[in-house]
């Protein structure tokens, strides 16, 4: 019922044409959103007239990466790209809010510096003295703490769509809000207009750095370990299954390299299956004669534990940024003037 419940609500928000009814649900949506807007505008207020504190560093370089939309823009993969350039040459650590176990769990399969609280500024509060880089994840609306860089990361739907907040839209501030970034990433880069992108960001008079990025397939791996050809699933009929913010970017890359989807499965962002769920899921690709489902490796915390019946990989992505030497010394001259 909760799956149904927020699959309709993400549906109905994103239709074009509603009935008479829809239309009144929407007002009230709508209603509610300008209440929503009125409270973040009155906090961005306090905050940038200092009379709500921000926490600084002075020992710490804190980057923050975000969004203005509630989930699917890639943060978590921008983080942990981050820590790969810097972990090794300065003490890093990843920060994050606690929100969504799978990801936790996913990060920590390659940092171990991970820590996790709603209180961000109570953790840099107490490990900015073992720690020279923090990244936060998920922080453009968090600013109970300074951050030294403010890295924002969108996708062509954010340029798309008419910019109304929550609950009536998927967007948690205006557009013009991002403003306070120092750089705007553009993910899903084969999907976007980048005509389109530079105008709107140009008419709204702001003057971030744009940086245009996508991901890359590095391998495919079954959940037993076993590794995958390339070869060997892009002539096969296969399924593709995603419980993440934006499956279209996931479903989008698998048909760009050439993958024959049949089926595209979307659950809501970080949804568990329940064993029953599972074996129904399953039981249906098998009668379709399905026998092998692609999966983000995010997805494997979201399937039960115990034999499958079908293949099931795990599709491995690299994140790739234009003009990356670019990006990375602007950030190091960042973190030198401080740091330094």
């Amino acid at each position: 019922m909760k799956v149904r419940l927020k699959k309709w609500y993400v549906a109905f928000i994103e239709e074009d044409s509603r009935s008479f009814l829809g239309n009144i649900f929407y007002l009230f949506l709508y209603l509610l959103s300008l209440v929503y807007r009125l409270v973040v505008t009155i906090r961005n207020f306090l905050y940038n007239k200092n009379l709500l504190k921000s926490y600084y560093s002075g020992s710490s370089f804190i980057i923050g990466v975000g969004n203005i939309s509630w989930a699917g823009t890639g943060k978590t993969p921008l983080c942990l790209w981050l820590y790969r350039q810097f972990g090794l040459k300065i003490k890093s650590a990843i920060l994050r809010r606690g929100y969504g176990q799978d990801e936790e769990k996913l990060i920590k399969e390659e940092c171990d510096q991970v820590f996790s609280s709603p209180n961000r500024m109570n953790l840099v509060k107490g490990l900015e003295k073992r720690y020279d880089l923090f990244i936060l994840d998920d922080a453009f609306q968090y600013r109970k703490l300074k951050k030294d860089l403010e890295i924002v990361i969108m996708g062509q739907r954010e340029f798309d769509k008419k910019i109304n907040l929550i609950p009536v839209s998927f967007f948690r501030e205006p557009f013009k809000n991002i403003k306070r970034a120092d750089f705007l990433i553009i993910n899903y880069k084969n999907q976007a207009n980048r005509e389109k992108i530079k105008r709107k960001i140009a008419q709204a008079g702001l003057e971030p750095e744009v940086y245009f990025a996508g991901y890359r397939i590095s391998g495919l791996e079954g959940l037993d370990g076993k590794r995958y050809d390339f070869n060997q699933l892009r002539n096969k009929r296969i399924a593709a299954f995603a419980a993440i913010g934006y499956p279209q970017g996931f479903f989008g890359l698998l048909k760009e390299n050439g993958f024959k989807l049949e089926r595209e499965i979307r659950y809501p962002d970080h949804y568990n299956l329940s064993n029953c769920e599972y074996s129904k899921l399953e039981q249906k690709l098998l009668n379709s004669g399905i026998n092998s489902l692609a999966i983000t490796r995010k997805d494997k915390y979201h399937l039960p534990q115990g034999r499958k019946k079908i293949d099931i990989f795990m599709v491995d992505v690299k994140l790739e940024i234009e003009n990356k030497k670019r990006f990375l010394e602007a950030i190091v001259k960042k973190i030198n003037k401080k740091l330094n």
